[in-house]
């Protein structure tokens, strides 16, 4: 009996401890998806924006979303990095995410943002709150952040080509 027991613990002892890794594996990436930006008090002449996410299905209407902020003239060497979460709220999807980004040289300035944004059938357009917060490195003296929040709307496009 003492065999068999001790058999049963060390050959079902590591296959337990595999599930968990087994089902922390089974998220399903369904896509990118896009949205164009469109910012209440955007002035018509600013560079348009899209909201670029690669999703995945982690399970039980749970998502995982990773992306960037990119605009419509490019800039493909300073994109605004985005990781959040997803959650399936009924017919909608309401998502969290923080981003950031950073620029170098003489006016030297960081920019994290952490916004909510909800979208939804039948188009999936939705809407979108974000906090923007500036640090310039170039006044040291006062280090202080400025802080925006900013409201708009999210209309679902293609994605513009990188």
């Amino acid at each position: 009996m003492k065999n068999i027991t001790r058999f049963i613990i060390l050959v079902c002892s590591p296959l337990l401890l595999l599930l968990p890794l087994n089902a922390a594996s089974a998220s399903e990436f369904l896509g990118t998806f896009c949205w164009r930006i469109n910012m209440v008090n955007q002035e018509p002449e600013e560079d348009t924006q899209y909201l670029n996410l690669g999703i995945s299905h982690v399970g039980d209407g749970h998502f995982s979303v990773n992306g960037l902020i990119t605009r419509q003239s490019g800039i493909p060497n300073n994109p605004m990095l985005l990781s959040g979460t997803a959650e399936q709220v009924g017919e909608n999807v309401r998502i969290s995410f923080h981003g950031a980004e950073s620029t170098f040289g003489e006016d030297a300035e960081t920019i994290n943002i952490h916004a909510g944004a909800q979208v939804g059938p039948p188009l999936f357009n939705g809407v979108v709150g974000v906090n923007v917060y500036y640090y310039s490195r170039v006044n040291v003296t006062d280090p202080q952040p400025i802080i925006e929040s900013q409201f708009g709307f999210l209309v679902f496009s293609e994605c513009p080509a990188t």
